[in-house]
């Protein structure tokens, strides 16, 4: 077995040698900042959108679901690559890392060509299937074609991040995610509203900005990687082998499902709300954006446990494994507190940014109040999935969360959307 040089040794060892505590928050803490700034943009996205109208607005609440299974791509190869090349530097095998480097390239390269074959033959029956409004369909259409049609860039950028991310380069991540978000924020006004000479592109243009956003931070991404990370050599093949892409589809194959599962789960939520109103759809869509930027804290805490549990799971260090998970939960629990609180005490507020109506804020006060405690309730599974990936176990992980976020929630909402109707009757 091929070993790594003592060049390697200086990021990737602190992984098992680091107080634990310490070594969690210096690496969660990039991660939150950048994917902070990464959905600022999403929800910045929507409070432009909803200056043009509210069905435009409806119609990114109707796309989230397919920009959430785009994203399950790439977060399952993400989350199984980063357990393959994280345990692999903890047994300091370096003929290990390269062939998964190249292996999560090649899926990178697999995943944009479905979203291809999404857009091709999918895109205008789930719309159809969601709603009958023409104006949501054209809005709804128009966005998400150009989204998917130019995602190779989001792609290259979720592998080429998770080999700064598993060599412990979160400051080098944060560089990269936060040159896409940054990017996105600036073009967003100008290209939606057509400002600096630019043509009002109105909801295409948020989609430009998007993708302009997504192939800026993988050119900045590819360019870190080539020069600064040496610890995971890059090599580019269409014939990977074959117990590499396994790996690596034994921990994404199940992470991909579950959020998988996650985004039908959404399509169905749209599928009863749209049955009220499309001011419905729209809170559901506020709920869903604000949700992502308050779990930001346990989602980087959750990419910096990954690789230093993967590592020791390696290096057989269990304790350090344990004491990993315990100050995850305990980070995630006091970060998210502050944020639940502000929910509770000022829902009114958020909703505003998004030009809300009197009907929109009578609906979405108190769905943000109910949102804001289920948060707080999920910190625990949420950890446990990031551990049990980490491990390799990406089927128990898939249980744990479509038990939570699927199983559960849609008998509930199906009853409870049949009760409302009959009510309004």
């Amino acid at each position: 077995m091929e070993k790594i040089d003592r060049r390697t040794t200086e990021n990737s060892a602190k992984m098992g040698t680091e107080p634990v505590a310490r070594l969690l928050l210096k690496l969660s803490v990039p991660s939150i900042l950048a994917a902070l700034v990464n959905n600022l943009y999403n929800v910045v996205d929507s409070i432009f959108v909803a200056q043009l109208n509210k069905k435009a607005l409806s119609a990114l609440s109707l796309a989230a679901p397919v920009q959430i299974l785009m994203a399950a791509l790439g977060a399952g190869m993400a989350a199984g690559l980063n357990a393959v090349i994280s345990r692999a530097l903890g047994e300091k095998n370096r003929t290990a890392i390269q062939k998964a480097a190249a292996a999560g390239i090649f899926l990178a390269g697999c995943s944009y060509l479905f979203i291809l074959l999404m857009q091709i033959f999918l895109l205008k029956p789930f719309f159809a299937w969601q709603t009958n409004d023409l104006e949501i369909l054209r809005y709804g259409e128009e966005y998400l074609t150009i989204c998917m049609v130019f995602s190779f860039g989001c792609m290259i950028q979720w592998v080429f991040d998770r080999f700064l991310i598993a060599a412990g380069r979160t400051g080098c991540f944060m560089v990269s995610l936060a040159t896409a978000s940054v990017v996105n924020l600036i073009l967003d006004p100008i290209l939606i509203f057509g400002y600096l000479g630019f043509p009002a592109l109105g909801i295409a243009g948020a989609a430009y900005a998007t993708v302009a956003g997504q192939i800026l931070g993988a050119v900045v991404s590819v360019a870190i990687n080539l020069l600064q990370n040496q610890e995971i050599p890059i090599q580019c093949t269409i014939s990977p082998e074959k117990e590499a892409v396994l790996q690596i589809l034994r921990v994404g194959v199940p992470t991909t499902l579950m959020q998988g599962m996650v985004s039908v789960a959404g399509m169905l939520v749209n599928l009863v709300l749209i049955g009220f109103s499309s001011t419905a759809v729209a809170v559901y869509g506020i709920c869903v954006k604000v949700q992502n930027m308050f779990l930001v804290v346990p989602h980087g805490i959750n990419l910096a446990l990954i690789p230093i549990v993967a590592y020791n799971a390696g290096a057989g260090k269990p304790e350090r494994q344990k004491e990993a998970f315990r100050w995850a939960l305990i980070d995630s629990l006091v970060f998210l507190g502050a944020g639940v609180l502000a929910l509770e005490i000022a829902p009114q507020t958020v909703l505003r940014l998004f030009h809300a109506s009197e009907n929109m804020l009578a609906i979405g006060t108190p769905a943000l109040r109910i949102l804001a405690l289920a948060m707080l309730l999920s910190v625990y599974g949420f950890v446990l999935g990031a551990v049990l990936q980490a491990l390799g176990k990406g089927v128990a992980s898939m249980v744990l969360t479509v038990t939570r976020q699927v199983v559960f929630p849609l008998p509930l909402l199906m009853i409870l959307g049949r009760t409302g109707r009959d009510g309004l009757q």
